[in-house]
């Protein structure tokens, strides 16, 4: 039998390679020129509007060898996860800080090293800036794919050791980009959802460019989509 196809669908419908619905929200395969590999849509209603849940998944690696090298790279990049913050009171102004609970399991574990390349990468482009300001998502959460699930954790001796037993003993390398944003159904919604999508394909062109630099000492990096060179400042 014949469905008519979601509103968010249709509005997407060009960087779409397949999609899915399940009960509350869509899953989405991008087609191949974009940076992530699938993105889960999620809402619910509140009032008038819908919030929407976005998070992404970036493969830039798959069945590594799980040894002693590989996982002291697992620890490298997990000190990169970040997290977006707006400054200010009338003008607010992005800006990406390492994710907070990284100071935390520094506490517990002080190998672990809080990294700042992406975080100024992110800061430093100006497209990545100015697409922020555009869509204004409410929260933005990049994290390795196996962190990801204990945000919000009060942290123990013992959860901390259940994080790096999960965290360091996967054979991929996967990001995370968590993303919530209020839409109203105004005349910008599809304005809105296209530059969301385009904010997170920006932000994961740039995760893949800086993991590769880590992953140029222990294997081949990921290839991205065959494109021009993309200036980082738009």
């Amino acid at each position: 039998m014949f469905t008519e196809k979601p509103l968010e669908i249709k509005i997407l419908e060009k960087y779409i390679e397949d999609w899915k619905e399940f009960s509350n929200g869509f899953l989405i395969i991008p087609k191949k020129d974009m940076f992530f590999n699938k993105l889960f849509i999620r809402s619910r209603r509140i009032f008038m509007d819908r919030a929407f849940e976005f998070s992404a998944l970036i493969e830039v690696a798959r069945n590594k060898k799980v040894n002693k090298r590989f996982k002291n790279l697992l620890c490298s990049l997990m000190g990169l996860s970040c997290e977006l913050r707006w400054d200010g009171v009338l003008f607010k102004k992005p800006r990406f800080e390492s994710l907070k609970i990284l100071n935390t399991l520094q506490t517990f574990i002080p190998t672990l090293k809080i990294d700042r390349r992406l975080i100024d990468a992110l800061n430093g482009s100006n497209s990545i800036v100015g697409m922020l300001r555009k869509v204004h998502p409410d929260n933005l959460y990049i994290t390795l794919a196996s962190l990801s699930s204990f945000q919000g954790f009060e942290f123990s001796y013992d959860t901390v050791e259940a994080i790096m037993e999960r965290c360091l003993n996967v054979d991929n390398i996967t990001w995370i980009i968590d993303m919530d944003k209020l839409i109203s159904r105004t005349p910008n919604y599809k304005k809105t959802f296209e530059e969301t999508i385009r904010l997170i394909n920006m932000v994961s062109e740039t995760i893949i460019e800086i993991t590769n630099l880590y992953l140029n000492y222990i294997g081949s990096p990921r290839r991205g989509p065959k494109r021009k060179e993309v200036s980082k400042n738009g």
